[in-house]
């Protein structure tokens, strides 16, 4: 399996990769995965005001 990927990479790039190939694909991947954590929390913000919002809301009503 994991041969598999690494023959596709090198298909992909039709010949070894260098250091700084992989050192961009490392930084590449980095950035993608603080933007998504950022989305991550941003959506978890939402989510708890929202819950306030309801919980305030139908508290008193209930």
């Amino acid at each position: 399996m994991e041969n598999d990927s690494v023959n596709e990479l090198l298909a992909a790039y039709s010949q070894p990769l260098n250091f700084d190939q992989v050192w961009l694909m490392f930084q590449e991947t980095d950035k993608k995965f603080k933007e998504t954590n950022k989305k991550f929390k941003e959506t978890d913000k939402k989510f708890k005001e929202l819950s306030a919002l309801f919980t305030s809301q139908w508290g008193k009503l209930v």
